[in-house]
């Protein structure tokens, strides 16, 4: 998975729709550190929906589900 963000890059957040509705796949979650509130972290959604199989190697994250066999990467 190539980064999507690089040090020094601006992001614009949404801190109002995931208390509507979860995240969804593919989707980047920021979330500040519970034990240092200054600390702000952000990363890729992956979310296994039912009947889904994820394994991660090698920094690699695939998703397993009956129409993909051979599995998604991200």
């Amino acid at each position: 998975m190539s980064p999507n963000f690089s040090n020094g890059d601006y992001v614009l957040v949404d801190e109002l729709t995931y208390r509507i509705r979860p995240p969804e796949r593919g989707e980047v979650v920021v979330f500040h550190d519970p034990e240092d509130y200054g600390t702000v972290f952000h990363q890729a959604c992956p979310s296994v929906l039912p009947g889904e199989k994820v394994t991660i190697a090698s920094d690699t994250v695939t998703i397993y589900n009956a129409k993909r066999h051979c599995g998604i990467r991200t």
